[in-house]
């Protein structure tokens, strides 16, 4: 009689057990195809978002006023080997101090955000901010969390009408990743400069400078004004680059050279 129940406790829990693991199988395969299926359409759905921002804003193709942003990605670039042709930065004639990560490793500056920065090394402190923020995933799980995947997949495909695309271009411009989220990709960012041989200093400097004039900041200041606690990210980002290696950076322009490429702007 035990050896009976035995074998009867026994076959329930093979079935309990084939159940469980059934399940898991089938949630870790939707979980893949949904990743799966926002790879495939990612680089879709960023072209899709720029059309929404090339459309509202002119983009600049000024060799002279794009060659600092590009030398500074592709020294980004090499100091992390990172391919730099998966990176797509967008320079947009904008009177408004922004930049932000689009899907398909885009990453869009406005001239406004480019012409407050006093040096180089500030600029090149957010363009490592914004490409941590692709390399991290963090556009996915904004989208996934404050979108949706269907929406997502529909305007990348074309069948969710030029009004959602809007909706999540702003989306993706003007607000925050979250706390957590940002301060990943400001201690990435400070990696990525230090590796670079750019002091990644910069960037604190920067926000430590819109910190102290908030109530003189220009209107449209989307990119202080969506990263939030600044003082507190200005102490963790120097901290982070104290913990660092030593090393001397060399300026990436001086600073009569800086000045001058402002004037271009």
């Amino acid at each position: 009689m035990s050896k009976i129940l035995l074998k009867i406790l026994l076959l329930i829990g093979g079935m309990v057990a084939a159940v469980l693991i059934i399940g898991q199988i089938n949630f870790q395969s939707a979980t893949d195809g949904a990743d799966e299926l926002i790879d495939l359409q990612e680089e879709k759905l960023g072209e899709a978002l720029l059309k929404v921002f090339n459309a509202e804003h002119r983009t600049v193709k000024d060799s002279g006023k794009l060659e600092p942003v590009l030398r500074i990605t592709e020294k980004i670039c090499e100091g992390n080997e990172m391919d730099c042709d998966e990176l797509k930065v967008h320079l947009l004639n904008r009177g408004m101090v922004n930049a932000f990560a689009l899907p398909g490793g885009n990453v869009v500056l406005f001239t406004e955000l480019v012409a407050v920065c006093e040096n180089a090394e500030e600029l090149a402190g957010v363009i490592a901010h914004e490409i941590a923020h692709v390399k991290l995933d963090h556009i996915r799980r904004k989208l996934m969390r404050e979108v949706g995947i269907s929406i997502a997949v529909g305007i990348a495909g074309g069948s969710a009408g030029g009004e959602a695309a809007r909706q999540v271009a702003s989306i993706l411009a003007s607000s925050s990743y979250g706390r957590q989220l940002e301060n990943e990709a400001d201690e990435q960012a400070v990696i990525y400069l230090s590796n670079a041989g750019i002091d990644p200093n910069g960037l604190a400097e920067l926000l430590n400078r819109m910190a102290g004039h908030d109530e003189e900041l220009p209107a449209g200041a989307y990119w202080f004004s969506t990263h939030p606690n600044p003082n507190e990210r200005v102490r963790a980002i120097r901290e982070k680059a104290w913990s660092l290696e030593e090393t001397e950076f060399e300026p990436l322009y001086s600073k009569e050279e800086w000045g001058q490429y402002l004037e271009k702007l």
